[in-house]
């Protein structure tokens, strides 16, 4: 991000907390990297390569096929580093409120002073379990 755009996000940061309310905390939670369908994508390739190497008689496509396995391999075990070595870190914006209405406009008003510095976005029932 070039210096100009940085102090932009920044101001827009500065204004949001100078207009935000005083009901509000910031959580930040660190997750394991969730490469779950990319594996399973991949080791359906496999599968399909594999099956492919073993119907094909053409020494030409089997070498060609054979060196889609050898990237699938690399694509795997790089999946798996990214799950092991790798943490995703999420955000929260926690509001409080008196009344359902009060939560209500206080989220409102969150979401319109973000600016470019917060992109907020409800969190679904479900997320809220999961968090």
């Amino acid at each position: 991000m070039a210096q100009r755009e940085a102090n932009i996000v920044l101001d827009d940061f500065y204004h949001f907390l100078q207009a935000a309310l005083s009901d509000m905390k910031f959580i930040i939670c660190p997750f394991p990297v969730d490469t779950t369908e990319q594996k399973i994508y991949w080791g359906k390739r496999y599968n399909r390569t594999n099956i492919a190497i073993s119907q094909e008689t053409d020494p030409r496509r089997k070498h060609q096929l054979m060196t889609q396995l050898k990237y699938i391999h690399q694509t795997q075990r790089r999946n798996m580093l990214v799950e092991n070595q790798l943490i995703s870190e999420d955000f929260f914006l926690l509001l409080f409120g008196k009344t359902k209405t009060i939560l209500r406009n206080n989220r409102n008003a969150a979401m319109n002073w973000g600016g470019s510095a917060l992109f907020l976005e409800p969190l679904s029932k479900k997320g809220k379990k999961k968090f």
